[in-house]
């Protein structure tokens, strides 16, 4: 009779530890979807849930409860990093339209979002410290969410430097004739600046580069001024020929006024101004001539 009674007690454990189970699957299946539609307030709530179950139910069903947890947190590190693997392609991309920078910055939000998930922090923090604790070490793999929402921002902030160093090597290669070239990659670093973070990131470099294209534009300045002031000097016939293109140059730069309000204007403004008063020397040199024709 005893016999039978721990008989029906063991069946009833099997069958109540088979229940734990079946509901703990059900936990760590809704972990999964959640974590897919980056819901990391949910996220974080049932992988603490987890947590607890597993070291609970270990002891009556196997250590496999706690591999489902360290699964499930993997699986939620993998989903996180794949972002930065989706960016890889476009960011190997020599120019990005409207389309690859909302999608990074769809990207970027979901990564905020994350990392601004106080209790997701936390549940960070906790699984960091049981793989500090438990056998061998911490991987250097294992990145927390500060890691790796600033590593995805580096990322984007590395392929921006790298339009920087394309400009300043088109300026060292073609100088004065690169600024047409020049115009599809302030426009690109434009593009990507839509991003906040990128913007906030890259404002020093990118306005050391407008200021660097003022500087250019500046020296075309000069030269055209130059080119005048020489043609006051010379006597006789005037060649137009190298202040034409000077000019032309300089006006292929107008498009600097979207990125430095004005710029084109005053430096415009100052070779009118040359000009002009270059044409009204040679108009006063006219009026002196004496175009009366003199009989021996």
């Amino acid at each position: 009779m005893l016999k039978a009674a721990f008989e029906e007690l063991e069946l009833d454990y099997c069958k109540s530890c088979k229940d734990f189970n079946d509901r703990f699957d059900v936990l760590v299946k809704s972990a999964h979807d959640f974590i897919l539609t980056n819901e990391f307030n949910e996220v974080a709530e049932i992988i603490l849930a987890i947590y607890k179950s597993s070291r609970v139910l270990k002891a009556h069903l196997s250590e496999k409860m706690e591999d489902k947890y360290r699964d499930t947190f993997v699986l939620l590190l993998n989903h996180l990093n794949s972002f930065s693997e989706k960016a890889e392609p476009i960011l190997d991309k020599v120019r990005l339209n409207d389309n690859d920078v909302k999608t990074l910055n769809e990207y970027i939000n979901i990564l905020r979002s994350a990392k601004e998930t106080s209790t997701l922090q936390d549940r960070f923090l906790t699984y960091e410290e049981m793989l500090k604790n438990g056998p061998g070490t911490l991987s250097d793999n294992f990145k927390n969410l500060n890691q790796i929402y600033n590593d995805f921002i580096e990322k984007i902030v590395k392929y921006f430097d790298q339009i920087n160093i394309r400009i300043k090597e088109l300026f060292e290669k073609n100088g004065d004739y690169a600024l047409e070239q020049i115009e599809k990659l302030v426009s690109d670093m434009d593009t990507i600046r839509k991003i906040p973070e990128i913007e906030a990131k890259t404002s020093g470099t990118y306005y050391r580069t407008v200021e660097n294209v003022r500087g250019y534009m500046q020296h075309l300045q000069k030269d055209a001024e130059q080119l005048l002031a020489d043609m006051d000097k010379k006597s006789g016939s005037t060649n137009y020929s190298h202040f034409a293109r000077s000019s032309s140059r300089l006006k292929n730069a107008e498009w600097i006024n979207r990125v430095s309000p004005g710029a084109y204007e005053t430096l415009m403004r100052c070779i009118r101004e040359d000009l002009i008063g270059n044409a009204q020397k040679l108009e006063e040199q006219l009026q002196r001539l004496d175009f009366h024709l003199r009989h021996p």
